[in-house]
C-alpha cells in the first residue's frame, strides 16, 4: 500500500484534500521494474490500468514496419501513462520499458477505480479531470510540434 504523502505532489492527484488522498491510497499499488523490463507491450490489453512513474524513467516505444522499436518519449518521475487504455479499455498503443537501473511505478486498475468512484464520486471526478487536463496539454503540444514540422518541411505559406 502507498502512503498519501508519497502521492500528494503528483499531477494525477492535484487538488485532492488530505482525506481524499488517504482514500485513494487504497487503490494504488506500487511495483518495481528492473532495467529494461517491460511494463506492458503494444497491443496488450490484459490490464486497463493507469501507471505513474514514482522513481526512475520509462521509455515509450512503438514498432515500425520492420519490427524495430522506435522510442517516442522518455517519461520521468511524476509522469503517467496507460491513460488511453485506462479510459477506453482498448489495447495499449505503445510498449513501455524501464530506462533506468530500476523504476518504481504506481498503478491503478480501472476495475478498482470504478469501485472507488461509487463511494467517492467527487474524488473520482477530480482524478479524471486531471487525466483529461494532461491529455489536452499533450494534444496542444503535439499540434504545435506538427505545425512547426509542417512549416519546416513544406515551407510556410500565407493564404
Amino acid at each position: 500500500m502507498v502512503d498519501a504523502k508519497d502521492i500528494q505532489h503528483l499531477t494525477l492527484f492535484q487538488g485532492l484534500a488530505a482525506d481524499e488522498l488517504k482514500a485513494v491510497t487504497s487503490i494504488v499499488s506500487s511495483e518495481v521494474y528492473e532495467k529494461g523490463q517491460t511494463v506492458f507491450e503494444e497491443g496488450q490489453c490484459d490490464c486497463p490500468c493507469i501507471y505513474i512513474v514514482q522513481k526512475g524513467r520509462v521509455d515509450v516505444a512503438k514498432r515500425n514496419k520492420d519490427g524495430d522499436f522506435l522510442t517516442l518519449s522518455v517519461l520521468r518521475e511524476e509522469s503517467f501513462f496507460g491513460e488511453m487504455s485506462f479510459l477506453d479499455g482498448k489495447p495499449h498503443s505503445a510498449t513501455i520499458t524501464t530506462a533506468t537501473d530500476a523504476a518504481v511505478v504506481l498503478k491503478i486498475d480501472r476495475k478498482d477505480f470504478d469501485s472507488f468512484v461509487l463511494g467517492h464520486p467527487q474524488t473520482g471526478y477530480k482524478i479524471l479531470f486531471n487525466i483529461v487536463h494532461e491529455i489536452i496539454h499533450l494534444v496542444r503540444k503535439m499540434n504545435s510540434q506538427y505545425i512547426d514540422l509542417a512549416g519546416y518541411m513544406f515551407g510556410r505559406t500565407k493564404r
